[in-house]
């Protein structure tokens, strides 16, 4: 009967940790508009506002 083989040195890690960085990757993206404004700062006009608030459909 075979022993299981240990992976690679570098494959193990990056393979364990690809979920979370996708799962980090994407609540970054879906938050975005959260933390943008704090990150960069705000210059938005009126009109900007009524766009976002006011949604064309």
């Amino acid at each position: 009967m075979r022993r299981p083989t240990a992976p690679a040195a570098g494959e193990g890690g990056f393979r364990r940790f690809l979920p979370w960085l996708l799962l980090a990757a994407g609540l970054g993206l879906a938050t975005m508009p959260a933390w943008r404004v704090l990150a960069f700062g705000t210059r938005l006009s009126a009109e900007d506002l009524l766009q976002i608030r006011c949604l064309p459909w």
